[in-house]
């Protein structure tokens, strides 16, 4: 009987360490994702320092905006307007005639 607590104890202790083992192994990919994280962070923070202010950013857009707008007028206006009368075809004024 004590040969078989001592075979089940020990199994127990194997299991323990696997477990062990495994989340020390999670725990070095968690931090290892958490560096990421924070790499990825200090870089956005980095890029987003350098944009305008969001303020400006918006009277930009509704400027383009705008400019969109007329640009399409425009343009509706131009294909909408009456096509401009041809210049009749003049024969040559000087047919017929020589030099002298």
């Amino acid at each position: 009987m004590k040969t078989w607590l001592k075979q089940l104890y020990n199994h127990q202790q194997a299991l323990a360490y696997e477990k062990q083992v495994s989340d020390a192994v999670r725990v070095a990919q968690a931090r290892d994702a958490r560096l990421q994280a924070e790499e990825t962070l200090n870089q956005m923070e980095t890029q987003c320092a350098s944009l305008p202010p969001r303020m400006e950013t918006e009277e930009k857009v509704r400027e383009l905006r705008a400019f969109r707008d007329q640009w399409n007028a425009i343009r509706e206006e131009e294909r909408e307007a009456p096509a401009q009368p041809q210049k009749p075809e003049m024969p040559n004024p000087f047919t017929g005639l020589t030099a002298e």
